[in-house]
């Protein structure tokens, strides 16, 4: 299982960068993973309302041991 997370900075403003981890996950696949952190970053685009930065990652979840 993989968590999907992006860290989007603003282009036009030193240090503002902010980490967003997704509320949708765990995927099954890290492919799947993949494509909701683009699904992210395109948010994180709009919301801002200009061009973000986004540096995506699919984090792979341990096992809980029962």
């Amino acid at each position: 299982m993989f968590t999907a997370m992006i860290m989007a900075c603003l282009a036009t403003i030193p240090d503002s960068c902010i980490t967003f981890v997704d509320n949708r996950g765990p995927y099954e696949t890290e492919k799947l993973c993949l494509a909701r952190t683009e699904e992210m970053a395109q948010e994180a685009a709009n919301i801002a309302g200009q061009p973000v930065l986004v540096q995506r990652s699919c984090i792979k979840d341990k096992g809980i041991a029962l």
